[in-house]
């Protein structure tokens, strides 16, 4: 894909020379609901995460993604599609780390990282849905996937 960004709830304000995060009180898991953070808040996050999706997909008019790579017990399969009416629950599966995956189309693909990190691959520059994306209060950053592994 010819542009690539990283997607994060992760301000890079806090980020060193080296690209390391450094605010160290930040919630990065489901399993820190009760803890660092509501429900509700991470609700609120996950949900942005994806909007995000589905706001690339629907601008670049892809209408299903293909599960790659699957990792752990799910109740995808591998070359899965995956319509935008299902994205809600695949998405949250994997920020919640039940299993992992990527999902990819000839135009866009998607990549989950650890602690809340995505990765957006996509040949349109899709400025407009950046701009949606940033006002939803996440980060977006050009930025190659670490996940560009073959599928």
């Amino acid at each position: 894909m010819r542009y690539q960004w990283r997607v994060t709830k992760y301000n890079p304000d806090y980020r060193d020379e080296k690209g390391n995060y450094q605010k160290t009180n930040e919630w990065t898991s489901y399993s820190d609901i009760g803890k660092t953070v509501t429900k509700e808040e991470y609700e609120t996050v996950a949900n942005a995460y994806v909007n995000s999706v589905i706001s690339l997909m629907n601008k670049l008019e892809v209408k299903h993604l293909r599960v790659t790579n699957l990792e752990g017990e799910s109740p995808l399969k591998e070359g899965q599609i995956i319509y935008i009416s299902d994205l809600n629950t695949v998405i949250q599966a994997v920020l919640r780390d039940e299993y992992w995956c990527k999902l990819e189309s000839n135009d866009i693909f998607v990549h989950f990282g650890f602690d809340f990190y995505m990765y957006l691959g996509s040949n349109d520059d899709s400025s407009e849905v950046l701009h949606e994306i940033k006002l939803s209060g996440l980060y977006v950053e050009l930025y190659e996937s670490p996940y560009l592994f073959p599928s």
